[in-house]
C-alpha cells in the first residue's frame, strides 16, 4: 500500500497471517483514514 500513513506502516507487521496484504482490511483502512486526517497513535 503505497499511500499507507508512515506510521501506520511502522505499526502494522510485515508478514501477514493470510494470502493477501496486512494493508487489505476495513481496520487498516479506517486507520489510515484517521493517520492522514491528524489523528494521532497511542500505544
Amino acid at each position: 500500500m503505497d499511500d499507507a500513513n508512515p506510521v501506520l506502516k511502522l505499526q502494522v507487521p510485515k508478514q501477514s497471517l493470510e494470502e493477501w496484504s496486512t494493508f487489505n482490511c476495513a481496520e487498516c483502512d479506517a486507520f489510515n483514514k484517521a493517520l492522514n486526517a491528524g489523528a494521532k497513535w497511542k500505544t
